[in-house]
């Protein structure tokens, strides 16, 4: 036999082992089950709270249920933050909610219970009276998440809509009418009618519509070269979150009226509310089911008049916060998937072929823009590696992923790195640019050298050298329509020997006027190259030596007419040959003596 102070020792450390493991083992499942000692039930209540060792034994195991019961009542939020949970889960939660505390309080219900209970009132225990306070609390707690079952559920039906839309430029659709059901729950509901409750169900929905968003955004298909079509996509979806913030907004301002008959389309007729893990059912509220019944339309301006002492003021900070980041996410891959056009010729619409230069150089100059594609995709693959938490808004891989390299004595993040290393592809091409104008000599060569950079241009910073390398090409042209016109003066009697003296003089001013005219439409179907003051200045001189050089030829032309006889017939009417005075059996040309 024991002796009595091992014997209470021994149960006391027992009654502690089995409630710690059975509250463990029941708590893995989500449930809450408080471990029930045998000790005491068969003596009678009056008997066993005179026994002080007894007492103290099982106040350790009323502290304990205390503990679990408290809790699971605290147990008001669906997840941690960092769940991308919906409406449909909070609907979800209140029913686990419902059946946990249903099972706390089937469990209290137990006999064994009720007389440890007993035997403690009739001790004068301290403890068994905030046990008391927390059983009340229960039941209050069961009402609470029983009415939030029955209001939230209207939620499911139009949320399972919209779980069923692939294409986000259709979501905004479905949005107006699932705003207006939390209207009619912030307005009905005797518990979801506050501030943080409404936030946490617009947050819930801000989550759902990034999901619906994220399913439609194929990362790998993207990654493949698909670049065109991840930014349309990627657009659609920062329109669907800028739709959703503009119709919350509206919702807000009670600018949307829609009769109440379309928007609680699920309570229309009165119908039972079934709790499918408990097997209960249950009735609307009579408030909901008058509300839905009415044939009148009803607005929710109208309903908002009726319930003035309510104000919608939520928290759009925490609602629009995972909103705002899913748009900067969607964004900055807009920005990498501009990359990979520009600078790995990743574009499924078109085949981008490798820049080509000509020259003794050419081939140099090629190999570098090689290297710029072989250089990008290797920054592109860290992208790549971390495809699978990009659109995670609550994983900040994305920009704060270390990466172990070590620059100015800071950590660079993904997107940085990746940003960091596309600034230095664009040095790369600048450079490569002022290499390759260095031995351009003439605007044709330089026009061909724009076109092989052309690609690059879209990108902002190669922009400025591309529009500044532009300038000078019209320059270029400018300088040889100066020398043109300085040829035209100083070479103004010179011809061909081949030629006549005014033919000749002709033909050598329209050579010129030709050389220019295909430049100047070398030029104008470049319709690619950017738009500059300069050019329009060119343009203007061009135009203005061709119709000098058409005038010079004019001009030519009638001062051959004045130097030819009148009598042009007599001219013609003699032998092209004639019989050589000077050497003697040879024959001579006869023409224009």
């Amino acid at each position: 036999m024991f002796e009595t102070g091992v014997k209470s020792d021994f149960c006391t450390h027992l009654h502690s082992f089995l409630a710690g493991l059975t509250d463990l083992h029941y708590k893995m499942q989500g449930l809450t089950v408080i471990y029930v000692p045998q000790e005491g039930n068969n003596l009678p209540v009056e008997q066993a709270s005179r026994d002080k060792e007894l007492i103290k034994r099982l106040e350790g195991v009323v502290v304990q249920w205390t503990h679990q019961i408290r809790v699971a009542l605290s147990d008001r939020d669906q997840g941690s933050s960092q769940d991308m949970l919906g409406p449909t889960d909070e609907h979800s939660f209140w029913i686990y909610r419902y059946e946990n505390l249903a099972g706390v309080d089937f469990q209290l219900k137990n006999k064994h219970v009720k007389h440890i209970c007993d035997i403690l009132h009739m001790a004068q225990s301290t403890y068994i009276k905030q046990f008391v306070v927390l059983v009340e609390e229960i039941k209050e707690c069961m009402k609470e998440a029983k009415s939030n079952i029955e209001f939230l559920q209207i939620l499911n039906e139009p949320c399972a809509e919209l779980e069923t839309v692939n294409d986000p430029s259709e979501i905004h659709k479905y949005i107006p009418k699932i705003l207006h059901l939390f209207r009619v729950i912030w307005l009905h509901s005797p518990y979801y009618n506050s501030r943080e409750r409404l936030s946490d169900l617009c947050r819930a929905f801000s989550n759902q519509i990034i999901l619906q968003c994220c399913q439609s955004v194929d990362l790998p298909f993207i990654f493949k070269g698909n670049s065109q079509a991840g930014i349309k996509i990627l657009k659609d979806c920062i329109e669907c979150c800028v739709m959703y913030k503009l119709l919350y907004e509206k919702t807000a301002r009670l600018i949307l009226p829609l009769p109440l008959s379309e928007l609680v389309p699920t309570v229309i007729a009165e119908r039972d509310v079934y709790l499918p893990h408990t097997g209960e059912t249950t009735f609307l509220p009579q408030s909901s089911r008058s509300i839905a019944e009415s044939h009148v339309v009803y607005q929710i301006s109208e309903a908002h008049k009726e319930n003035g002492d309510k104000v919608w003021v939520l928290d759009e900070a925490s609602i629009f916060n995972h909103v705002d980041s899913f748009c900067q996410r969607c964004k900055d891959l807009i920005e990498v998937c501009d990359a990979m056009i520009i600078f790995g010729r990743m574009d499924e619409t078109q085949n981008i072929a490798m820049p080509s230069f000509g020259g003794t150089r050419g081939e140099e100059f090629e190999k570098v823009c090689e290297n710029i594609e072989k250089n990008f995709n290797t920054y592109l693959q860290a992208i790549k590696d971390t495809q699978d938490t990009i659109l995670d808004v609550q994983v900040p891989t994305w920009y704060d992923d270390i990466l172990r390299i070590e620059l100015k004595r800071m950590l660079m993040c993904l997107l940085p790195r990746f940003r960091s290393h596309t600034k230095e592809l664009e040095v790369v091409i600048e450079n490569l640019m002022d290499s390759v104008f260095e031995i351009v000599q003439h605007a044709e060569e330089g026009l061909h050298a724009l076109q092989a950079f052309y690609h690059y241009s879209k990108r902002s910073a190669v922009r400025k050298m591309f529009d500044k390398k532009t300038v000078y090409v019209y320059k270029l042209f400018e300088d040889d329509l100066q020398a043109t016109k300085k040829e035209l003066v100083d070479e103004k009697e010179q011809y061909p020997a081949s030629l006549p003296y005014y033919a000749g003089r002709a033909l050598m001013a329209r050579l010129k006027k030709r050389r220019l005219e295909r430049l100047m439409k070398m030029l104008d179907d470049a319709e690619w190259l950017p738009y500059c003051g300069v050019g329009e200045e060119v343009r203007t001189q061009f135009n203005k030596l061709v119709k000098t050089i058409d005038d010079m030829v004019m001009d030519i032309y009638h001062k051959w007419i004045d130097s030819l006889d009148e009598n042009m017939a007599a001219r013609l009417n003699r032998p092209l040959l004639c019989r050589s005075l000077v050497h003697q059996g040879l024959l001579e040309s006869n023409f224009d003596r």
